[in-house]
């Protein structure tokens, strides 16, 4: 979700049924803005299944992912932030600090990738 928002919600399905552009991670669509999504032509593979382009998420048989249960856990966290208010619960601060490591990781992944000193 942090390093790939472009992939994180997409359906596998719909994308190995058409044709997605992969800087904003939204299917093709003509004419623009019709709903009318340009199919996938037959023979083409979609990102996932392309050696040396891959997927982010990975493969729907083998996903990279987060899960229903740790997206609604970030969820949750992101919701606690907005409103500044989490639980004093220690399940909430695990996953929390967990939460907080990922961000900074990617955070430090991203800058090192783009030439920023952290």
């Amino acid at each position: 979700m942090l390093a790939a928002p472009q992939a994180a919600f997409r359906n596998c399905t719909h994308c190995q049924t058409y044709v997605y552009d992969e800087t904003t991670g939204r299917p093709f669509e003509h004419p623009p803005h019709s709903g009318r999504f340009i199919p996938r032509p037959a023979g083409t593979l979609s990102p996932c299944r392309m050696a040396g382009i891959g997927c982010p998420k990975g493969t729907p048989e083998n996903p990279r992912s987060l899960t229903h249960e740790n997206q609604a856990a970030y969820r949750f966290d992101r919701e606690c932030r907005a409103v500044g208010n989490f639980p004093d619960d220690p399940l909430v601060r695990r996953h929390a600090a967990l939460i907080r490591a990922a961000e900074q990781s990617v955070a430090q992944f991203e800058h090192r990738l783009h030439g920023i000193k952290s």
